[in-house]
């Protein structure tokens, strides 16, 4: 039943009843709704029982629309339940989120890989495994965002610069000696540091 704005305003809300079945549901919300924080996020609950009411009383749904679809609850229990899906939002931040939820993805692709796991053992020896992954993520940053050579080269000299002092390598000590009471050096401070004794 669709109503005109007349019929809209002459309607005394605080006289409908309560329907419990916009109340409850037995499927669990999905943890890609708690993917990131979203004011005034609505409930996938209400999105659930729309759809399934309608099925329920033969509509004939062609594609789910929410025209300030916010942060994609309606585009994700659209796409769960086999419905295409069109919405917009005015905030480019709703819209990036919508989208990252409601699109399918190959785990493997998206899995963050511990490469300390794989690494060579003598690395292992000589560093801990955050230690290792943020040297590699910084060694990795450094190659794919640094175009120009002179500046890539400078930014692999200040990296390698802090390799000794993020390992467990005995401070001041010249021959290769393991400190098991040396203190795990943040990887990002201290190429910082570094970088800031360049600036000087």
């Amino acid at each position: 039943m669709i109503l005109n704005i007349d019929e809209l305003r002459n309607i005394e809300f605080e006289k409908i009843e309560e329907n419990e079945f916009w109340n409850q549901s037995e499927q669990k919300e999905l943890s890609i709704h708690k993917v990131h924080v979203y004011p005034a996020k609505f409930p996938s609950l209400i999105a659930q029982k729309a759809i399934e009411y309608c099925k329920k009383n033969n509509y004939n749904v062609g594609v789910v629309s929410d025209i300030f679809c916010g942060c994609g609850t309606v585009a994700v229990e659209a796409k769960r339940l086999g419905y295409d899906f069109y919405g917009c939002d005015l905030n480019p931040v709703a819209v990036m989120i919508a989208r990252v939820k409601s699109t399918s993805y190959e785990v493997a692709s998206v899995e963050i890989k511990n490469n300390y796991e794989t690494t060579n053992e003598r690395l292992k020896y000589w560093y801990v495994d955050s230690q290792y992954n943020n040297l590699y993520c910084l060694k990795e940053s450094i190659l794919s965002c640094v175009q120009e050579e002179k500046y890539k080269e400078l930014f692999l000299c200040i990296f390698s610069s802090i390799l000794k002092a993020t390992s467990k390598w005995l401070t001041k000590s010249i021959k290769p000696q393991v400190d098991p009471k040396k203190e795990i050096h943040d990887v990002m401070y201290t190429f910082e540091k570094q970088y800031k004794v360049f600036l000087k």
